[in-house]
């Protein structure tokens, strides 16, 4: 499927990715990075899976510059206030 898209490059000339639910692996950021040199996002909900994601990230330092994982902050409840719900310590 990569290699089927027409991505536009940002004002940059980078091609920009997002994998959501990037899992411990990170492969399709890794191999945007890879194949493509575009520049990838994931992210996943786990500290498990991120955790592993920034490990090979840092097995991969030739990579490094176009690869980052994020973890979402948490969602607001549909009709729901932002503030913390009780016994949530933050």
């Amino acid at each position: 499927l990569l290699g089927l898209s027409s991505p536009e490059p940002n004002e940059s000339g980078l091609i920009e990715g997002l994998d959501i639910g990037c899992g411990t692996n990170l492969i399709y950021c890794l191999l945007g990075a890879a194949v493509y040199g575009w520049r990838m996002v994931g992210v996943d909900v786990t500290d498990v899976a991120l955790d592993w994601a920034e490990r090979h990230i840092e097995h991969n330092p030739h990579l490094q510059h176009l690869l980052e994982v994020r973890q979402p902050a948490k969602p607001v409840p549909a009709g729901g206030s932002s503030a913390a719900a009780p016994g949530d310590s933050e």
